[in-house]
């Protein structure tokens, strides 16, 4: 009809929206996973269902707001590994088949996106620049949390000159206080557990320090009823070390204060030895929480404390 549409491809292009306008209307066309790829000039696209079973190239018209679906032409595979091929709806010939499917238009020109970024710097906080092998270890340590954490589109850039690592992340993705977020992505993930019989204040490492972050195997987000919690899966010397000291806990009703960079997170009080090597972390509210917690331990401890400096101006631009 001559009106031009606008296409918008998510996830590799497998997912698009096809958004029409009609005078001061604009009406979106959703084609799910599969549902239209290699889109061609000519309104023709390909398809394919049942697991890739079937696929195929079909043309999209419009009549105003009316989308209208012609099926073109399209291959069925059998559960005996024989095809059936369609042109125009009708049965036909592998040969006729590829004749009629040898020539498809230009596909369209794609134009990326690029969003603003915001610009995020992590510098060490004693303020001495982090030399080329802390930069590395702490790239390679950031890379394993975001990416662990699902932050998509980000980029770590190490910069030697200024002893910095610059992370940048698109804004639209975090909505809320990224000064915040920021800050907790580079939290430096020293864990300590403590030993305390007589539940009062919890003692400050390294005071009753029995298990730390070698001791810890894997660390692992999990939904529990409305909340988060993390469980730990101990080395071999952790679990012994945490047999022992459950066992002395026990018939006192003492508590294992957990310390993360220097604050306590959560304290389990102890009613039974723990001898599988097995603790639970109960001190998360949301999965984001969580998820990051267990992708500190994971991840590794990062060489040096670092801080986090965010910088807006692409944003506000």
């Amino acid at each position: 009809d001559n009106v031009r549409e606008l296409v918008i491809a998510f996830n590799s292009q497998d997912d698009k929206l096809v958004i029409k306008k009609d005078g001061n209307n604009y009406y979106g066309h959703l084609y799910g996973f599969r549902g239209m790829y290699q889109l061609n000039q000519d309104g023709t696209y390909l398809w394919n269902t049942k697991a890739g079973k079937i696929h195929g190239c079909s043309r999209v018209r419009f009549n105003g707001t009316q989308r209208v679906e012609t099926e073109l032409w399209w291959e069925e595979l059998n559960e005996d590994g024989t095809f059936n091929f369609f042109v125009d709806g009708k049965a036909v010939t592998k040969e006729e088949y590829l004749t009629a499917t040898a020539k498809l238009a230009d596909e369209v020109p794609w134009a990326e996106w690029e969003e603003p970024m915001v610009h995020i710097t992590y510098r060490a906080v004693d303020g001495e620049p982090l030399t080329p092998a802390e930069l590395k270890e702490c790239a390679a340590i950031m890379d394993y949390r975001l990416t662990a954490i699902a932050i998509p589109d980000y980029k770590i850039s190490p910069d030697p000159a200024t002893g910095t690592l610059l992370v940048d992340v698109p804004r639209s993705r975090y909505p809320g206080n990224l000064t915040k977020i920021a800050h907790h992505w580079c939290s430096q993930g020293e864990l300590f557990i403590c030993i305390d019989e007589d539940g009062g204040d919890p003692p400050i490492p390294p005071e009753g320090v029995v298990l730390d972050n070698r001791h810890i195997a894997s660390a692992e987000a999990v939904r529990s009823f409305d909340d988060w919690v993390v469980d730990l899966t101990l080395t071999e010397e952790g679990t012994a070390i945490l047999s022992d000291v459950t066992q002395q806990l026990t018939p006192v009703h003492g508590t294992l204060p957990v310390w993360m960079d220097w604050q306590v997170i959560s304290t389990a009080r102890i009613e039974a030895p723990l001898t599988d090597g097995k603790l639970r972390i109960n001190a998360f509210s949301y999965a984001e929480s969580a998820e990051l917690f267990a992708a500190q331990i994971n991840g590794g401890i990062l060489p040096r404390a670092i801080t986090a400096s965010v910088d807006f101006s692409d944003v506000e631009e």
